[in-house]
């Protein structure tokens, strides 16, 4: 969903229901039917499944398999088997998803920096 230009998703659960902004997560984990929002100050949950998410997500997101997404926006550093965030929080992920990750990100990183330089 789309308000004032910006995405969000609608996060519903039986204490509350809020807008979460794509913008303000870091990334979005699932285990069993619990899926959790994370974001610089706090963390928010729903039940539901990751691929009803997937839909409202925009391209600087990244599915690391079934059970992690993370904003590539608000990454700093990939590095040996963890991705780091700008608040300098950490989620580990597989050895298997490492590499193919690294690689995304720095041309993910670059195809950023083309962007500016040709609005500029």
């Amino acid at each position: 969903m789309i308000i004032n230009g910006k995405k969000y998703i609608v996060i519903s659960n039986q204490k509350m229901t809020r807008k979460l902004y794509l913008n303000e997560i870091l990334y979005i984990s699932h285990q069993s039917r619990r899926t959790d929002f994370v974001t610089t100050n706090c963390k928010f949950y729903m039940y539901c499944p990751m691929k009803s998410i997937k839909e409202y997500l925009s391209d600087d997101f990244y599915f690391c398999g079934n059970n992690l997404i993370i904003n590539l926006e608000k990454v700093i550093s990939v590095e040996s088997c963890e991705v780091i965030f700008e608040n300098e929080s950490k989620v580990q992920i597989s050895r298997s998803v490492y590499v193919p990750l690294k690689q995304f990100y720095a041309a993910y990183l670059i195809e950023k920096r083309q962007k500016k330089i040709k609005e500029t």
